[in-house]
């Protein structure tokens, strides 16, 4: 387990489609290239490792992030370690995604914890705030 001290991010997403399809936006390299990413004019490339253990890599303009999966339950759960390559200096932090059915669809749940301050917490705030809306996009 993780110590996560820092601050915490927690977001919801109503998604108006299966949970199974929300789950497999974060499953394989090519979903992920089309939603994640700030920036529509930088290219997104992704190498994603789907299994526990597994890593990842996601690069969008600039900016790298890399992590390990800690725990993946199909359709459910997904936990993984969040690190950015330019911001060598705040400890790795952890995000969970929890998908839930409802009856119009399914809910994404997202904590990011261990954010290391405020700033850093809102800076993630605005990009994920511009990512999951994509997500919907992708899985139309």
């Amino acid at each position: 387990m993780i110590d996560t001290p820092g601050k915490t991010l927690h977001l919801e997403r109503m998604f108006e489609v299966p949970q199974d399809r929300v789950f497999k936006a974060w499953a394989s390299s090519e979903a992920v290239c089309k939603w994640f990413g700030l920036d529509p004019e930088s290219e997104t490339k992704a190498q994603v490792d789907f299994r526990e253990g597994g890593s990842y890599v996601l690069e969008s303009g600039p900016y790298t992030v890399r992590g390990v999966y800690k725990e993946i339950s199909p359709h459910d759960k997904i936990i993984f370690t969040w690190l950015w390559d330019h911001d060598q200096e705040v400890p790795e932090m952890l995000v969970s995604l929890d998908f839930t059915v409802t009856p119009t669809g399914t809910k994404m749940t997202l904590i990011h914890d261990n954010i290391a301050d405020q700033e850093r917490l809102e800076q993630h705030k605005y990009g994920w705030e511009i990512a999951l809306p994509k997500i919907t996009e992708s899985i139309a």
